[in-house]
């Protein structure tokens, strides 16, 4: 790219973050989605024009991270990562608020090695020369040349964390169930995946604690997609796992492993049988009669993961870089749509889409959000506005007039006239999803409340849910956390 043509955008950029930081300590909501889609516009029009200029495709020109620890390995971070990943990544940290909660939240992270030893024992090759064999391995296949000290913690659960780095130094902690229940190259698959984390700086983005900090200065729709983020960050992690193990199948048993709790050694693991399983579930995604409500929510990844895993392994991507036997079957482009379009199973797609179920859904969410921020009194103007902003702009004021002096017993009624437009059209699958986001609405101030639980259950019972699944998500939010 041009110096002069990348100093426009820049510009650009500039004048956006300015607007909307602006913007947002004006609490004007409406503004901000407007003013994305307007730099946007602007980006591609200064492009266009000196496209047609020079006669370069800037679309080829491949795009480099800040962020990323290329310093730290030898491979092309951005080579591998996946593209969902990336884009909401470089998008969130573009937003002013959340990059200064990002900076602050770093800054104020405890000492990782000295919050280890206080909980953890730090293990050396000749106490457990098992992993450290997976250790150097992975240093090997990354052209990792930073130092990883292994911490481990007494815990019947298979799980492992990558903290934040201090003085140049990886930490990751393992619970002792993983370490005695992996082989090597699992474990090889787990700690790479660990240090994906780390190399894609994973922790800059933390849903949970953004959503502590400053969940009320956030629209409904960021929330929403900030936790879809996190899904999309594991599918990154993972092909690191993989790139460092080498072995597909150990990944796969590495994950089959960690959803089940329970090693090989008790059951006959056919790799063959496990894939099949999870075609199966892509089948019932896909399908408008899916039965899935606890699998979906206990296990928000899983089914991704072993199915992302599975494409990116046969993907000119990996096949080119590590010249693996037999030809590739998926294009990059190929792979990265694909996974994309699984992916979007678990989306809130209905906050982009113009058909006229989704316009039902959004207004369903509305009045839903409306409901449980109001349960346990007035809902302030700052709050509706606020909410406003998943609904389209033409929408907007006549919903807000309606709104207005409605009674909670108003609201809860239009809700369920609003749930018989949409229950014969949406699938289990999306009615999971519109919970799940509303959850997530609900728990933008820091926690939920006894009478938002309350107001959650009957939603759930307007849309033929068992109730179950709040807490579900709950756990599902740290699980994700814990990946």
């Amino acid at each position: 790219m041009s110096k002069t043509l990348e100093q426009k955008i820049q510009k650009l950029q500039q004048d956006y973050l300015d607007q909307l930081k602006l913007l947002q300590e004006k609490q004007d909501w409406q503004s901000i989605g407007p003013l994305g889609e307007q730099l946007q516009k602007s980006i591609a029009a200064l492009v266009e024009n000196h496209q047609e200029q020079t006669g370069i495709d800037f679309k080829a020109v491949p795009f480099k991270s800040k962020y990323y620890r290329h310093i730290d390995c030898t491979i092309d971070l951005d080579h591998f990562v996946y593209d969902g990943d990336k884009s909401y990544f470089e998008d969130f940290l573009r937003n002013p608020i959340i990059a200064d909660a990002s900076q602050s939240y770093s800054s104020s992270i405890p000492n990782s090695k000295k919050e280890l030893l206080k909980r953890a024992l730090r293990l050396s090759s000749g106490m457990a020369p098992k992993i450290f064999k997976s250790i150097d391995r992975c240093k090997v296949r990354l052209g990792l040349n930073t130092k990883i000290d292994i911490y481990v913690a007494q815990n019947p659960s298979m799980n492992a964390y990558c903290y934040p780095s201090h003085e140049g130094c990886i930490y990751i902690l393992v619970t002792s169930a993983l370490l005695e229940k992996l082989n090597e190259d699992e474990l090889t698959f787990v700690i790479g995946h660990e240090i994906g984390h780390y190399l894609y700086q994973h922790h800059l983005l933390n849903p949970q604690m953004i959503h502590h900090q400053i969940g009320q200065h956030l629209t409904p729709s960021d929330s929403i997609r900030l936790f879809s983020w996190g899904r999309n960050a594991e599918l990154s992690a993972d092909r690191i796992g993989l790139i460092c193990c080498g072995s597909y199948e150990a990944a796969c048993l590495a994950n089959f492993k960690l959803s089940s709790g329970i090693s090989s050694d008790v059951l006959s693991f056919s790799l063959e049988e496990y894939l099949r399983q999870y075609k199966d579930i892509e089948k019932e995604l896909n399908s408008g009669d899916a039965t899935m409500e606890d699998f979906y929510s206990s296990h928000p990844i899983n089914p991704m993961r072993v199915i992302s895993l599975d494409l990116f392994y046969k993907s000119e991507t990996y096949v080119k870089m590590f010249h693996t036997e037999g030809s590739f079957e998926w294009t990059e482009a190929e792979m990265e749509k694909k996974i994309h379009n699984f992916m979007t199973l678990m989306e809130p797609r209905y906050l982009n889409s113009k058909d006229e179920i989704s316009k039902h859904i959004i207004e369903f969410i509305f009045l839903g959000g409306l409901c449980v921020s109001s349960c346990d009194g007035e809902i302030t103007k700052e709050e509706l506005e606020v909410l406003g902003t998943i609904l389209p702009k033409e929408n907007q004021e006549e919903l807000f007039a309606k709104v207005k002096f409605w009674s909670v017993e108003m609201k809860m009624t239009a809700l369920s006239e609003q749930s018989e437009k949409v229950m014969p059209h949406i699938s289990l699958v999306t009615r999971c999803n519109i919970i799940r986001d509303l959850t997530l609405i609900s728990l933008a101030d820091g926690e939920l409340k006894g009478k938002e639980f309350d107001c959650l259950c009957h939603i759930c019972g307007l849309l033929d849910i068992h109730p179950s699944f709040i807490d579900q998500v709950i756990n599902s939010i740290s699980y994700q956390e814990a990946a």
